[in-house]
This record gives structure tokens, C-alpha cells and sequence, in this order.
């Protein structure tokens, strides 16, 4: 869960989930290509990336303990989807998060050793194609980058290098700017509408998550020209 530092409100893991998966939805334009795969696979696995959470989660981001760091990441790798792109993706996901924490003891290591071994099987075994799966994680990344700084509350400019066209090594750093007003500013744009309105459900912490007080938090995607 995410406990937002601007207010006394708390996002779960789903709720982050959700406008992950609904950047993903909305990728594509003339200048940022989607990926070459099944789109519907796309959307799946960016919007389930965080699978190893419940859905009212008390897993406090920032807080969790190693031994919990661990038990999620393990549930969360080792779920399976039928749909093998989706799959990747989540895991490629997960691996990343792992390879970037400050838990790095014997057994974390052991973890993203296991965690290599079996995405380079499924890559083996069903046939994808690596560059298309960089491609998709990059994105990935970004949307979920500003999706856990829309639901920490994390006000300010940040930014995230993807590949515009398929097969380009070329990256183009796509910076995003948060503020109070819930207005989320992407620059360049990369998404098939000129704006967007949406919103995630967040809850009141205070007795959370035995007591649910659930409040709509409205969002807007836009471009800085607007």
C-alpha cells in the first residue's frame, strides 16, 4: 500500500495497478509506437504487475520488512498466466524492482538468480522475442513510475528513458510532472488521446485496512500545452 504524504489517505497496490494499466491502454501515437505483440497482452501485463499483493494490502512501500520484501516478490514472480507476453512482462517487472532494492543479503541474491534463470527459460520455451519484451519493460517502468508518484503523492518532475519505435536503440526520456491538483503532465506525449480523466480509489488510514472508508480521487492526463 501507499500511505500519501500529503494526505491522510492510503492507495493499494490495485488501485496503483489500475493507472499503470491505464497508461498502457492509451499507449501509441505517431511519434511512441506500441509494442509488436498482442495489445491485449500488453495491457495484462502491465496492469497486473504487482500481482504478489492482496487486494487490501497492508504492506506498507518504504516500510516492508526484508522477510516481507521477499515472501511478496516470490508470490509475485512465480504466479503464472496462461498468456506467456503477460507473464513476462509481470515478472521482467518484478526481476527489475528486485535488482534495484537495498535488499541485497544471500538469499535476495539467490531470489534474482532463480528469478534470470526462469524468464530465460519462458523466453526459450515459448519462442519471444527478447528486444520486443526491453522494449515493453521500458514502458512498463514509466508507467509505473508515475503511478507510484501519483499515489505517494511525490509532487514534482521526474523522468523515464524509453524506445519511441521498435528496433530504434535511440531512448527519448519522457519526463512527467506531478501536482496537488491532480493533473499529471506528460512531455513529450505519448498516449493516443490529447487528454484523459480518470480516477483511482484511495482509503482513509485511520483503521485501515480492518475499517474501509473509500474516497474517489480524480485524475487528469495531459500534455504541457495544454
Amino acid at each position: 500500500m501507499f500511505k500519501a504524504k500529503h494526505s491522510n489517505l492510503i492507495f493499494t497496490q490495485y488501485e496503483h495497478q489500475k493507472l499503470s494499466g491505464v497508461l498502457a491502454l492509451l499507449w501509441g501515437n505517431e511519434e511512441f509506437e506500441a509494442p509488436p505483440c498482442s495489445f491485449e497482452s500488453f495491457v495484462k501485463g502491465v496492469a497486473l504487475h504487482d500481482r504478489g499483493y492482496e487486494t487490501f494490502d497492508n504492506l506498507s512501500i518504504g516500510e516492508i520488512s526484508e522477510e516481507e520484501w521477499l515472501k511478496v516478490s516470490r508470490k509475485g514472480f512465480f504466479l503464472q498466466y496462461d498468456d506467456a507476453i503477460a507473464d513476462v512482462i509481470a515478472k521482467k517487472h518484478i526481476l527489475r524492482l528486485a535488482q534495484r532494492s537495498d535488499h541485497q543479503d544471500d538469499e535476495s541474491v539467490a531470489l534474482i538468480e532463480a528469478m534470470v534463470a526462469s524468464i530465460e527459460g519462458l523466453i526459450r520455451d515459448k519462442a519471444l522475442d527478447v528486444n520486443m519484451l526491453a522494449f515493453i519493460d521500458r514502458i512498463t517502468d514509466l508507467c509505473d513510475s508515475i503511478s507510484f508518484d501519483f499515489c505517494f503523492q511525490n509532487y514534482g518532475t521526474e523522468s523515464v528513458e524509453v524506445q519511441s519505435t521498435f528496433g530504434d536503440e535511440k531512448l527519448t526520456r519522457v519526463e512527467y510532472t506531478l501536482g496537488a491538483d491532480n493533473i499529471i503532465k506528460i512531455s513529450p506525449w505519448p498516449l493516443s488521446v490529447p487528454h484523459y480523466e480518470g480516477y483511482l480509489i484511495a482509503y482513509q488510514a485511520e483503521g485501515f485496512p480492518g475499517k474501509l472508508e473509500p474516497e474517489i480521487i480524480r485524475y487528469t492526463l495531459r500534455g504541457e500545452w495544454e
